[in-house]
C-alpha cells in the first residue's frame, strides 16, 4: 500500500472530521436531558442501550479513512482516560476535548503559533488543576450518596445501593457486579478474604440445598500447577482423614487420580474442597496474597519443594472456609489480630499502586489489595431483561468509579459551577 503524506491545514482539518464523528455521537448523551444510544451487538445478540459517553466511544468502529481515524482514536483516548481515572464525567471530557481541537485548529488557521498555544494550554491546566485541589474538600456521606447517584443517571435505588457499598469497603475496596437471580437487586458484605473463583467440581459442594461447602479449623495447601495423579498429595490425604481435619486445596485444577479419591471419600467426617487458583495475569501474585493470609507458603516444584515433600506443618490454616460454585471467602477467628505477613504484604502493594502508571496493573493491584485486606462486597443487579441488566451494569460501574474518585480526592460544586470558576481564575 502507497504512502499518503497530507500537510498543514489539510492534515487538522481530516483530523478534526474524525473528532466529529465521534463527538457528534458522544455528546447526544450529555447531561440529564441526553438520548440514550442504542448499540449493535457484532455477534447479533441483544442490543445495548446506554447513555454513557465512553461507551458509545469505544463501539464506533475504525473508520476507513487513515486520517480520520487519527482522530477518531484522539477523541476516544481522551474519554477512556477520563473513564479509567474517575468512572463519569466522560461526555463532558468529549465535549470539552473537541472543543479545544477545533478552536485550536482554528486559531493555527489564523496564523497563530502553534508552540506558544500548547505553552498557553499547558499553564490553563496547572492553574486549573491548582484551583481544583485548593477548593477540593472530602466528601461526606450524604455528598458520596449524591455523586453514586448522579453517576448512575439520577437511579435513587443504584446511588443508596452504590454509596452503602464504598462507604463499607472504603476507597481501596472492591464492588464486585453479578447478576441477580431475582428482580431486584441487592448487596452482600463479605466479611473475609473473598476469592472470584471456581470450584474444581461441583460434586465437592456437599450442601444440596445452598450448593457450598464449609470447612472448619482447615489445613490450607497452595500449590502453582494442575494436580492430576493421586501419588504426590496421598500422604497429605491419608493424615486429613485420619486426623479427621478439613483441608482447603488451591491449585490450577484438579482431575484425574487425585479428584476421584478426594470424590469416593466425599462422606469422610474430613471435608476437602478443591478451587482454581483465583486471578488471570496476575495468579502467582494472588497466590502469595492468599499465603500470606493463611500463614503458609506456595509449593511450587521451581522452588524445589514438590508435592510429595510438604508436610504437615508446612500447610496454612483457616479458621473457616465458605465455597460456592464462584466464589469462596476464607474467614479469619473473630478477634483475631491481622499477621505481620499481611500488613507486610499490604504495605508493599499499596506502594507498588502509588508508583504504578498501568491503569489496569493498576486496578489488578487495587483489588488483591482490597481482597487481602478484606474489603469486598458484592452488587446484584436485577435482571428484568437481559438489555435492562446490561445497561444496569453499565451504569453501576460508573457509579462506583466516581464515588471512589470523590473518597480518593475530595469534591467541588458542579454543574458548570466550578467549571466557570475555574475560568475566571485563568482570565485573572
Amino acid at each position: 500500500m502507497a504512502t499518503k503524506v497530507v500537510l498543514d491545514g489539510s492534515a487538522r482539518d481530516i483530523l478534526v472530521e474524525g473528532v466529529n464523528f465521534i463527538a457528534d455521537a458522544v455528546s447526544s448523551t450529555l447531561g440529564p436531558g441526553g438520548k440514550i444510544a442504542m448499540i449493535a451487538d457484532p455477534k447479533g445478540g441483544m442490543p445495548n442501550a446506554t447513555k454513557d459517553g465512553v461507551t458509545v466511544a469505544i463501539s464506533i468502529a475504525q473508520h476507513e479513512n487513515a486520517q480520520i481515524n487519527m482522530g477518531m482514536q484522539l477523541i476516544k483516548g481522551i474519554a477512556m482516560e477520563t473513564w479509567q481515572e474517575t468512572g463519569d464525567g466522560t461526555t463532558t471530557a468529549t465535549v470539552l476535548g473537541r472543543s479545544m481541537i477545533v478552536n485550536g485548529n482554528k486559531n493555527l488557521a489564523l496564523g497563530h503559533n502553534a508552540t506558544e498555544m500548547c505553552n498557553g494550554i499547558n499553564k490553563a491546566v496547572d492553574i486549573v488543576v491548582d484551583y481544583i485541589k485548593t477548593n477540593a474538600r472530602p466528601a461526606n456521606n450524604e455528598e458520596l450518596l449524591n455523586i453514586a447517584t448522579i453517576a448512575s443517571n439520577n437511579d435513587n435505588n443504584i446511588g443508596a445501593l452504590v454509596s452503602e457499598c464504598i462507604s463499607y469497603v472504603g476507597a481501596e475496596g472492591v464492588v464486585s457486579v453479578h447478576k441477580a437471580q431475582g428482580r431486584e437487586s441487592y448487596i452482600e458484605k463479605k466479611a473475609g478474604m473473598l476469592l472470584e473463583t471456581s470450584v474444581c467440581n461441583r460434586s465437592l459442594l456437599r450442601d444440596a440445598e445452598t450448593m457450598s461447602t464449609t470447612l472448619d479449623n482447615a489445613y490450607v495447601l497452595i500449590y502453582d500447577r494442575k494436580i492430576s495423579e493421586l501419588f504426590p498429595i496421598e500422604h497429605i490425604l491419608q493424615n486429613i482423614y485420619k486426623s479427621k481435619r478439613d483441608l482447603l486445596i488451591i491449585c490450577e485444577d484438579m482431575d484425574g487420580q487425585a479428584m476421584t479419591t478426594i470424590l469416593v471419600n466425599i462422606k469422610s467426617e474430613a471435608k476437602v474442597c478443591v478451587i482454581k487458583t483465583p486471578g488471570f495475569n496476575n495468579r502467582a501474585d494472588v497466590l502469595e496474597d492468599i499465603a500470606a493470609f493463611t500463614g503458609t507458603k506456595v509449593i511450587s516444584e521451581e522452588s524445589g519443594m514438590g508435592l510429595k515433600h510438604v508436610k504437615m506443618e508446612d500447610l496454612g490454616f483457616i479458621h473457616k472456609s465458605v465455597t460456592k460454585e464462584r466464589i469462596s471467602v476464607l474467614i479469619e477467628k473473630e478477634g483475631c489480630a491481622k499477621n505481620e505477613n499481611v500488613i507486610t504484604r499490604l504495605l508493599q502493594i499499596k506502594s507498588q499502586i502509588t508508583f504504578c502508571t498501568n491503569p489496569h496493573i493498576k486496578e489488578s493491584m487495587r483489588q488483591r489489595y482490597a481482597t487481602l485486606a478484606q474489603a469486598h462486597a458484592i452488587f446484584y443487579v436485577a435482571q428484568k431483561s437481559e438489555l435492562d441488566c446490561k445497561e444496569q451494569m453499565a451504569r453501576i460501574d460508573d457509579s462506583i468509579r466516581a464515588t471512589k474518585a470523590a473518597i480518593e480526592e475530595g469534591v467541588i460544586p458542579g454543574g458548570g459551577y466550578s467549571y466557570n470558576a475555574a475560568a475566571n481564575v485563568i482570565l485573572d
